[in-house]
């Protein structure tokens, strides 16, 4: 399928850049090679990867590849719950952002560390770095990570009862994933749409939500970017169940 022509072109090149003694770029396919194994759900695999590419990036003195390596490596030990790793990795990534002066892979790492502070509890630490996150995104124009950090935000202003503005920022995420296709993107923000709409007691809203972000989730496969929001997607439902009174599950409700 298409994971598996993406892995043996990534191989390809990195044997090329390999043969060529090219570092800089043989980090650049290492890594593309941890996304996509990453992707196909070999997670210690795509770890092991990411730990090259940043050994050959730091080797080559590429710093964008430093914090792209830092940056993936922290992501996948937040998956984790290994929280004081992630910290290492997303500070390291920060620290290489801030060097280049990258912004919009500042803004990435930024919303990251965001969500590692609402894992640990620290609102008002998650709410410096994911609104920095989201003035970037704006500032550089990058629509991918804008909904991304719309989201995320509007989790901790959910957590704060700032319902007004969870919805203003859902909506915006949404209408963006859907201007640009970002499929991934737009599920997430069907999801916490339907979360919140759960918790409004809007529940008909709410199951209306969750089946269109499933039917997204089965459209890009459910590849590990996914899995978070999937997951979150069956808790959702499974409190909307509850909720509703009804003796389901979610096998039932994805056929």
């Amino acid at each position: 399928g298409e994971i598996r022509r993406s892995e043996e072109a990534c191989r390809g090149a990195l044997a090329v850049y390999c043969g060529l003694g090219d570092e800089r770029h043989a980090a650049r396919a290492l890594f593309s090679l941890g996304w996509v194994t990453m992707d196909a759900g070999r997670l210690d695999e795509a770890l092991g990867h990411y730990r090259e590419s940043l050994d050959l990036a730091s080797a080559a003195g590429d710093m964008d590849a430093v914090a792209d390596a830092h940056d993936l490596m922290g992501l996948q030990f937040l998956e984790r719950n290994a929280y004081d790793d992630a910290m290492t990795h997303f500070q390291a990534a920060l620290e290489a952002c801030r060097a280049t002066g990258e912004r919009a892979r500042l803004g990435n790492v930024l919303s990251h560390l965001g969500l590692l502070m609402m894992r640990l509890d620290e609102p008002d630490r998650a709410e410096q770095y994911l609104s920095e996150a989201v003035v970037i995104a704006r500032e550089v124009g990058d629509r991918h990570l804008l909904p991304t950090a719309l989201i995320h935000h509007a989790d901790l202003l959910r957590r704060r009862g700032e319902i007004e503005a969870v919805d203003s920022q859902l909506l915006e995420a949404l209408a963006i994933t859907r201007e640009t296709g970002y499929v991934h993107g737009g599920a997430f923000a069907l999801t916490a749409l339907a979360s919140q709409a759960l918790s409004c007691g809007r529940l008909d809203e709410a199951l209306r939500l969750l089946r269109e972000s499933v039917m997204m989730f089965q459209r890009v496969g459910l590849h590990f970017a996914a899995q978070y929001s999937s997951a979150f997607c069956f808790d959702v439902y499974a409190c909307f169940a509850m909720r509703a009174g009804e003796s389901v599950t979610a096998a039932r409700f994805l056929g």
